[in-house]
């Protein structure tokens, strides 16, 4: 069974050479060259979720996003492959990605995960906690009361 990138490297393989006997180096808007795909490298919630990625190697991902300059063209949130929704939560404190991945899997609100978690975090009572516990509880009152 052939892999889905190898199926498109097929499909796009008949446009990567410019055609013979044309004496051109130039080529037409309608022809794509292989050279021209910008390739993109899996998020890090991509590979987060398949467990090629730990949360601590999210850092790294933000790092090489800055230093990226105008080679990258996607957002941040876009290149860690996260929600606005799932972005914001993780902000607040990286131990919420196996929630948010827990809440992707089960294909539900964010927000019904982000609950029981933060009052597992109000139970703990630790108090490096308490600047994520306050933003948690008013992001859970938007969300909640839509």
């Amino acid at each position: 069974m052939k892999s889905e990138c190898s199926t498109a490297v097929v499909s796009i393989s008949r446009f990567s050479t410019p055609s013979r006997g044309t004496g051109s180096n130039h080529h037409g808007e309608e022809d794509v060259f292989v050279s021209d795909i910008a390739q993109k490298s899996p998020s890090f919630f991509t590979l987060y979720c398949q467990g090629l990625a730990t949360a601590d190697q999210a850092d790294d991902f933000v790092g090489a996003w800055h230093e990226s300059g105008d080679e990258e063209t996607r957002s941040l949130v876009e290149y860690l492959g996260m929600t606005e929704e799932e972005y914001d939560v993780w902000l607040m404190t990286d131990r919420a990605l196996p929630v948010i991945l827990a809440a992707r899997l089960a294909g539900r609100p964010l927000w019904e995960f982000v609950a029981p978690f933060h009052e597992q975090l109000l139970a703990a009572g630790d108090p490096r906690d308490k600047p994520a516990l306050r933003t948690m509880g008013y992001w859970l009152k938007k969300y909640q009361s839509q």
